[in-house]
This record gives C-alpha cells, structure tokens and sequence, in this order.
C-alpha cells in the first residue's frame, strides 16, 4: 500500500482543487482496479489526503508544544500510518529537487515522529530517548 501511496500522491496536482483531497478521491477509484481491498485502499486514500500533514506540523508548528504532538497523534491514529507516513513524507521531500532535503527537516520529522510514536504507543518507544540524542549528538 505504501509503494501504491508513493506512486499515487501527486496524481491530482495542478488541478483547481487541493491537490491530495483530489489525489485521495481518484486513489478510492484507481486501488480496487489495482486489486487492492477496501480497507488498503481507504490507507492508500488516508495517506494520499494526509501526505503533507506530517511535513508541515514539523516545520510550521511548535513540536515543545504538547498540543501540536497530540493534535498531530489524533489525526494519525496508528503507528502503521506513522510509520507510511514518515516514509511517504521524506519520499516526498526528497523527490522535490537535491538541494530541498536536509539535516534540519530531517530533524524536525524525526522529533515529531518520536514524540508521536510515544503517545500512539501508550508511552514506550522503540528507541530510548538516550539512543535518541547520541544519534542526534553524532550526526550534528
């Protein structure tokens, strides 16, 4: 579902309209013809609607705010969709052009992924908070 995401996340740009509520609606039409089941689909639409989300929250909102993690968590739901949603996002970035990715936006997904993976998570996280900001220290 994540490669179909991938695939389909830009489908609907340059038209009049948002560009991923367009992309999420011919999403809802082009999976089941992909074979893809109701349920993969409607992630497929989800992560098409929502591929932006992630990228903006970082960089527009206050990620020391508890309110922007949990306004962010409320929308994401699952650590399935934050997991493809990370992915699509820095896919995403990336494609634009070499020079638009870089360490700072990295950082910022990273920070908010973390903070939203210990909420979706009912407190635990994958990776230690120590592990977290040796990685940070030694690729600063």
């Amino acid at each position: 579902m994540l490669y179909v995401a991938v695939l389909l996340h830009d489908v609907a740009k340059g038209r009049k309209e948002d560009h991923s509520i367009a992309g999420a609606r011919l999403a809802r039409k082009i999976c089941p013809r992909l074979g893809l089941s109701v349920k993969q689909t409607e992630l497929v639409a989800w992560l098409i609607e929502y591929h932006l989300l992630m990228s903006m929250t970082s960089q527009t909102r206050d990620l020391n705010d508890r309110k922007t993690v949990v306004d962010f968590a409320d929308k994401v739901q699952s650590l399935d969709r934050l997991n493809m949603l990370l992915i699509l996002t820095v896919c995403d970035i990336r494609a634009v052009g070499p020079d638009v990715w870089n360490g700072w936006k990295g950082q910022l997904l990273r920070t908010l992924y973390y903070e939203t993976e210990i909420l979706l998570s009912g407190g635990f996280s994958a990776v230690s908070r120590k592990a977290r900001t040796q990685h940070a220290v030694e690729i600063a």
